[in-house]
């Protein structure tokens, strides 16, 4: 067994020097490239002495509502009969998703990397949480987008009230702010009708044989 403390004050640098060290205690030979994904001029792993902050308290609340995400995509998940995604966690965002598929294949994208051609090879409606960013969407969110985009996607209605449509600039995304989620009577209810509102507009939009494809739920 191997482990290293978290503190307030950690560079990257040197969580990526004692998680790489508790690897190499246990056996385990791990090679990956130190390069942060879709993070712009931040500073390969071993070098980020600049991103030195550690909030426990924000980490904690973080894992509190991907669990409770969770609970509600395994809910979800039981009203629909194709092929699905258990809810899984990417590791660029850190937000949580579920993906849902047609079973037709969609048209290969141009200029794909190797992971995103097998990862829109077929139609998908994903759903999911993720904590935001500066760049996209400046505030904790559940979301919902359909790849390949539709035609006619956005005059679909999303549950609840709080649920809009944004235009990304790469393509539609149904978004339900987390606050909205926080403030409603029902938590749950809400984001599984969030969920729900974007799956049917999503299939509609594409086509898809809801009948056909729904589950016991």
């Amino acid at each position: 067994m191997a482990g290293f403390a978290l503190r307030d004050r950690l560079p990257c640098a040197d969580v990526y020097r004692d998680l790489m060290g508790a690897l190499g205690e246990v056996g385990v030979a791990v090679e990956i490239d130190p390069r942060p994904y879709d993070l712009g001029d931040s500073p390969a792993f071993p070098d980020d002495r600049i991103h030195d902050a550690y909030d426990a308290d924000a980490v904690a609340r973080w894992w509190a509502v991907m669990a409770s995400t969770e609970r509600v995509m395994s809910r979800f998940a039981s009203g629909f009969s194709g092929k699905q995604s258990p809810g899984h966690l990417f590791w660029h965002s850190f937000d949580i998703a579920q993906a849902r598929f047609s079973g037709r294949p969609a048209p290969a994208i141009p200029g794909a990397d190797p992971v995103t051609a097998e990862a829109y090879s077929h139609e998908v409606i994903a759903v999911g949480w993720w904590p935001g960013d500066e760049r996209r969407t400046p505030f904790p969110a559940f979301y919902s987008y359909t790849a390949p985009e539709p035609p006619g996607l956005r005059d679909h209605p999303l549950a609840p009230a709080a649920a809009t449509w944004q235009d990304t600039g790469n393509g539609s995304l149904a978004v339900l702010p987390y606050d909205a989620v926080r403030e409603a009577a029902d938590p749950a209810g809400a984001v599984l009708a969030f969920f729900e509102s974007a799956y049917r507009a999503g299939a509609a939009a594409a086509g898809w044989d809801t009948a056909a494809l729904a589950g016991p739920g």
